[in-house]
């Protein structure tokens, strides 16, 4: 272990290539890290920074626990301002210009490079993740076993898939393949049209977070 941010805790880090990556910690910082080093700076006055989310090395969403906005367009950041009433728990951006992020009111807000717009997608459940591998099509989990599918660019709908679990995390490389997590030591994989059954794959333990580079491939 590397230690980066000594004081803080780290909320959420992304990784677009192995030479980039951006992480978002408890007191404002945001960190960077260039392929060796990591170096640190306060995008947000101290605020909480929730989540982060960098397509490529020139642009970052990240969130805050006030529900704002603050993009890294590759060599600093700025703020959009407030786009939520309420907290964010995740975004995922698999473009520049489009962005996806959800709340604990059930709620969808989508970003089209310049602002936001929200729609309840989920009768104001905890949605506490998204994943978007292209601007057409996102993977949503909310914590009574629901994912939210978004199609066609427009169109968000709901499937039980795990009743009775708080459904952790979600990673979607492709439109064809997704891994979902839950509370419970389960792991459903979606194939572009069913989910699997769940397989316990951690009987004892609840399942934080997944990430799937590949369709062949995740931790």
């Amino acid at each position: 272990a590397s230690n980066v941010d000594s004081t803080h805790s780290i909320n959420s880090v992304s990784c677009p290539t192995t030479g980039f990556c951006v992480a978002v910690d408890v007191s404002g910082n945001a960190l960077i890290y260039n392929g060796s080093s990591w170096s640190a700076s306060d995008i947000d006055a101290s605020n909480v920074i929730v989540v982060v989310s960098c397509p490529n090395t020139s642009f970052c969403m990240a969130v805050d626990d006030f529900d704002n906005g603050l993009t890294y367009n590759g060599s600093t950041w700025s703020s959009l301002g407030s786009f939520d009433g309420v907290t964010v728990n995740s975004v995922s951006c698999p473009t520049t210009d489009f962005c996806v992020a959800v709340d604990v009111s059930g709620n969808a807000l989508i970003y089209n490079g310049s602002t936001w717009s929200a729609s309840d997608i989920d009768a104001s459940n905890v949605i506490a993740v998204v994943s978007c591998p292209n601007t057409s099509f996102c993977i949503a989990l909310d914590g009574v076993g629901n994912v939210l599918t978004y199609t066609g660019g427009t169109t968000w709908t709901s499937t039980s898939i795990d009743s009775g679990h708080a459904l952790q995390s979600v990673s979607c490389p492709t439109t064809s393949f997704c891994v979902a997590v839950d509370d419970a030591g389960n792991v459903m994989t979606y194939n572009g049209a069913t989910w699997s059954a769940a397989s316990n794959v951690d009987s004892t333990h609840s399942i934080n977070s997944v990430s799937c580079p590949t369709t062949g491939f995740c931790v």
